[in-house]
């Protein structure tokens, strides 16, 4: 689950410093310089001289409004959480790739996650646990965004994997499927809930002022098959932080992708829904390039306000590739989380 057109080649200092130039190499003899209206009226040099003068003043004036208001213009100071991910690392990408309007900095478990993100800087990457709010408030204060792509990641169970493959080859219609299980603390009720929760906590108390969410398709569906992956419900404890980011106050947007592929961006149509209205049609998946440009889109456009859609592309060649979603989620109905509501039960439901 990302440009804008760049200012000009010569800055309002360089267009001010040639101004004054101008001005400078326009000097009259010692007796002219005092001169009546009637003289200048007379006079056409002096008239000249003298439109010259008022023009230059007021393109000087222009030039250092100009200047003032290019330096109040400040990049967008976004954090992104999960950036050492494969998903993540390409938010950062994106923000990156548009430093005029963004300041980016990613936040990793380890140095080891650091090194999935070549193009930071050092004072760019922040070490931090989602399980420690302290470290997430400090890393959130001073930011005005927080893009959170964090998610518990199941690993499977290879040796389970070996009755599947060996079924397959012997084309028994009835396969089924490898066993996954989760790390130690890396669980979906640690990660996709109480972790993002405390990043929801961090953000609302360092000021932040937007969160995007980059959550998943299928949270209406108690029985959807992802919920049964190591029996960790990571739709259900995905669905419960976003009702929490919904109710918090901040201006949130949640983003539902279907199956992520790592293939390139900005290749195919993209389509959008809401309440998993698109699990329904045959185009479920979504290249993780579309979706990093989708939250950055999120991060400067007011259609995305307190919004929650699904997302997935068409097949490469099926449409025109689609250049920007506003136009699409703003024709969106709202999200409703009344359906398969998990905020206020005790655990989750499955």
């Amino acid at each position: 689950m990302q440009g804008l057109s760049s200012w000009g080649r010569v800055s309002y200092g360089e267009a001010l410093n040639h101004s004054t130039k101008v001005s400078s190499t326009v000097t009259l003899p010692q007796s002219s310089r005092r001169v009546s209206s009637g003289q200048a009226h007379r006079n056409p040099f002096l008239r000249r001289t003298s439109d010259t003068r008022r023009s230059l003043h007021l393109k000087g004036a222009k030039a250092r409004k100009l200047s003032v208001m290019a330096s109040e213009t400040k990049a967008q100071s976004v954090l992104v959480t999960g950036a050492g991910g494969r998903t993540g690392r390409l938010v950062f990408k994106a923000l990156k790739e548009r430093s005029g309007t963004f300041k980016a900095f990613g936040l990793v478990r380890s140095e080891k996650s650091a090194k999935n993100l070549p193009q930071a800087k050092e004072d760019e990457i922040v070490l931090g646990d989602v399980a420690k709010k302290d470290s997430l408030l400090q890393a959130m204060r001073g930011k005005d965004a927080v893009v959170i792509v964090t998610s518990a990641v199941p690993k499977i169970n290879y040796p389970s994997l070996v009755p599947v493959l060996f079924k397959k080859l012997i084309r028994n219609p009835n396969p089924g499927m490898p066993s996954f299980s989760f790390e130690s603390n890396g669980e979906p009720e640690k990660v996709d809930w109480l972790g993002q929760k405390n990043q929801i906590d961090a953000a609302k108390e360092a000021g932040i002022a937007k969160v995007v969410l980059v959550s998943s398709m299928g949270g209406t569906q108690t029985d959807n098959m992802l919920n049964k992956i190591g029996n960790g419900n990571i739709l259900l404890w995905k669905r419960k932080a976003e009702e929490y980011l919904v109710r918090s106050g901040i201006d949130y947007t949640i983003i539902h992708p279907g199956g992520l592929q790592d293939t390139p961006g900005n290749e195919r149509e993209l389509l959008v829904g809401v309440d998993d209205s698109l699990l329904s049609s045959q185009t479920r998946s979504i290249s993780r390039e579309d979706v990093a440009r989708v939250c950055v889109e999120a991060l400067t456009s007011p259609a995305f306000k307190n919004r929650s859609f699904d997302i997935a592309s068409k097949k490469k060649g099926d449409g025109n590739p689609t250049p920007s979603v506003e136009p699409l989620v703003k024709s969106l109905p709202p999200y409703d989380y009344s359906i398969n509501s998990q905020l206020d039960r005790e655990g989750v439901s499955a």
